[in-house]
């Protein structure tokens, strides 16, 4: 994701994280570190993920729009 896109992300967001493999989740909060964001995964977990590390998701599309590619 180019740098325009990450900061478009806003809350309640959904997003695929990369993190060895692409998982979906829902952008929960913006954290303190600027290059950061907090995602809830779909268990229910949340983590600080770089916004580099995020791609946005469509939903409707379950899964389809899961992208083929790491991040990097």
């Amino acid at each position: 994701m180019d740098a325009s896109q990450a900061k478009q992300i806003k809350r309640a967001a959904p997003v695929w994280v990369w993190d060895g493999n692409w998982w979906p989740a829902v952008v929960d909060d913006a954290a303190r570190g600027g290059g950061f964001l907090i995602v809830r995964l779909e268990n229910g977990v949340t983590v600080p993920v770089q916004r580099a590390r995020l791609q946005p998701r469509d939903p409707t599309l379950h899964g389809a729009d899961k992208p083929r590619r790491p991040c990097g």
